[in-house]
């Protein structure tokens, strides 16, 4: 028998406090992650967790391990402030 796809959703949820830093909330974590230069996007690092934005794409970065890749951002305007994303 053919093993069937197995499927994780997780969620992160990162709100853009300004052009210079976001906030970063897994479960009851919060990280603030500053931005750093980077190419196509953009790209906020401590050194340890990263998070990549281009356009409604994201991705997760934790000591150089994916942790999330092909996410879909999706504003939470209503739920959190106009600067809020579910990833």
């Amino acid at each position: 028998m053919p093993r069937s796809a197995k499927s994780i959703t997780a969620s992160f949820v990162i709100r853009l406090t300004d052009p210079e830093q976001l906030e970063l909330r897994i479960g009851s974590l919060l990280k603030t992650l500053p931005h750093v230069l980077a190419g196509p996007g953009a790209k906020y690092s401590d050194g340890h967790t990263v998070v990549w934005l281009k356009g409604i794409s994201a991705m997760l970065e934790q000591d150089n391990q994916s942790v999330a890749s092909n996410c879909t951002v999706i504003s939470l305007d209503r739920l959190f402030s106009r600067y809020s994303y579910l990833l």
